[in-house]
């Protein structure tokens, strides 16, 4: 008959106040002197015989998050690996983490230039009766439309798994600060991805960053020590061990992706297994959650930080949602950051489905994981001011615009009497997002200025808009002279003419206006012809 220590009886009681699933659990900020000291954050509830149990704290800091462990085992049934091949069939430890127990998907399906395709079933490969499929599929191309979808559905399934991190630890060098750690679920996943499609279709955003900065630690914890018999017949003092304590670490860097900007919630669960008997694959599993599925966040415990981790995306707080090609929102993602205070982002993703111009066939992987870039500016006086969408923040005031800026050249200058100028460009674009249509794939040259007031309404100043055929009316290149005070814009823009000598010949003419600050804004101020161009260039713009 085996006698269970009283400790143990008290132990065993607690696992229904701290392993049940369905409760929260709450998580201090800071690490105290003697973590173990204090009360348990989860208790380990043994799932069979043999199981070890134990207790778990979990603490948060501006760094990432700390893990403790006691495990209680028999000196005599502690097999720690000595290669990875062993980590799952001796004692370790595994963290799993997720910072969301869902991962929202569009229907499998791609775009094009006509609007979106959506495929409820491979059956919606099959042509419709005026002969044609979705996309303007033609009935040679139904066999591969069915073969794409069913490789999406697979690839879903792989995808979700990286929203998620299952670390397993162990000691394997006795005790002491151990290396033996590795993260399985979703590094293992993607790496399905890369064997299987091409490596311009992965979501390279989501493959599990590296081990940088997470720290595992195994220290051994002596229940007895007992007097043994030596060779020579004199006696030693053997310490033997009944447990072991632990400690993980993980950054804020190596977390999956979130997507409440108020990082409160998380969803983790630490598993204990012991070593396997013979004739066994794993050993007896101890876990943090009673209702514990492998895989599935949403049965791991439910964390709740006391100290939320706020971020936002710029210092001018944009909004949540992303669009895509088509102007449909799509919930942002975006990776943990370490630090105190507001945090800001500047890229976030979102899961949408793969859109192009002449895209009548499905290809690439549906959903892709969409980086969006943000960028902002801090003006002397404290404001900020963001894209791509125009805004502007200072304090308590938030001005927001519905135009659109680019990174490119993105500059500010401050005027005499307290208003600023915003400048974006020269840059680059097409008449069609998607490329299609008769000039569609045209490039058109985008500069603009907008003007900021001391109470943040932002309004536009200067707006060039160009298209750069080269056919007849529309320039062929251009370039931009910029008066060091902004006072002043020169637009120079270059008019091919075709010369009838039966041998293609043609002659440039290039044209130079002037754009004056006036107030707060720009009026032309003069236009010359047959002008020569920056020599060296400005900007060089010509497609």
């Amino acid at each position: 008959m085996r006698i269970v220590p009283v400790g143990l009886l008290v132990f065993f009681a607690a696992i229904h106040t701290l392993g049940q699933t369905g409760s929260t659990v709450a998580v201090h900020a800071g690490v105290p002197q003697d973590i173990y000291a204090l009360a348990p954050t989860m208790i380990l509830i043994p799932k069979g015989a043999g199981a070890h149990p134990g207790q778990i704290w979990v603490r948060s800091t501006d760094e990432g998050l700390h893990i403790w462990g006691k495990v209680q085992v028999n000196g005599d049934d502690l097999h720690w690996p000595r290669e990875k091949s062993e980590m799952l069939s001796k004692d370790h430890v595994e963290i799993w983490l997720s910072a969301a127990t869902d991962v929202k998907m569009p229907p499998i399906g791609y775009g094009n230039q006509f609007g979106e395709i959506d495929l409820k079933s491979v059956a919606d490969c099959a042509p419709a009766e005026s002969g044609g499929g979705p996309g303007g599929l033609q009935p040679p191309d139904v066999k591969s439309c069915e073969r794409w979808y069913n490789r999406q559905v697979e690839y879903r399934k792989l995808f979700k798994r990286l929203f998620t991190r299952q670390w397993l630890a162990a000691s394997t060098d006795g005790f002491g600060q151990a290396k033996s750690y590795f993260e399985d679920f979703a590094t293992s996943a993607y790496s399905s991805m890369n064997a299987a499609f091409f490596d311009q279709e992965l979501p390279k955003a989501l493959e599990p960053k590296g081990s940088g900065g997470i720290v595992s630690e195994f220290g051994n914890e002596f229940g007895k020590r007992e007097t043994q018999a030596k060779a020579d017949g004199a006696t030693e003092n053997t310490g033997i061990a009944t447990g072991y304590a632990f400690h993980f670490f993980i950054p804020w860097s190596a977390f999956p992706p979130a997507q409440h900007l108020d990082l409160r919630d998380l969803w983790l669960t630490v598993d204990v297994f012991g070593s396997a008997p013979e004739g066994k694959k794993m050993g007896a599993l101890s876990t943090t959650s009673a209702q514990r599925v492998w895989g599935k966040p949403s049965s791991f415990n439910h964390l709740v930080l006391d100290t939320a981790r706020i971020h936002e995306i710029t210092p001018c707080a944009a909004a949540e949602t992303e669009t895509d090609m088509y102007g449909n929102p799509h919930p942002i993602w975006y990776f943990p950051m370490a630090g105190k205070g507001r945090l800001d982002l500047s890229t976030v993703d979102d899961i949408e489905n793969p859109a192009g111009g002449y895209m009548y066939n499905p290809g690439g992987v549906s959903p892709i994981f969409s980086a969006n870039e943000h960028f902002w500016k801090i003006l002397p006086d404290g404001a900020a001011v963001c894209g791509p969408e125009l805004a502007y923040r200072k304090g308590a005031i938030t001005q927001r615009s519905a135009n659109m800026i680019s990174n490119t050249y993105f500059a500010t200058k401050t005027l005499p009497d307290g208003w600023t100028l915003v400048r974006t460009g020269p840059d680059m674009s097409t008449q069609s997002p998607f490329g299609s249509g008769a000039c569609g794939a045209c490039p058109v040259v985008n500069f603009h200025i907008y003007v900021i007031s001391p109470m943040g309404e932002i309004t536009p100043a200067l707006d060039i808009n160009e298209e750069f055929s080269g056919m007849e009316g529309s320039a062929a290149d251009g370039d931009f002279d910029i008066a060091p005070d902004w006072q002043r814009v020169i637009y120079y823009e270059n008019f091919i003419t075709f010369i009838g000598d039966g041998r293609g010949g043609q002659k440039e003419n290039w044209t130079a206006t002037s754009y004056c600050l006036e107030g707060h804004k720009y009026k032309p101020c003069g236009e010359q012809k047959n002008v020569k161009p920056p020599d060296p260039r400005n900007f060089q713009l010509e497609d």
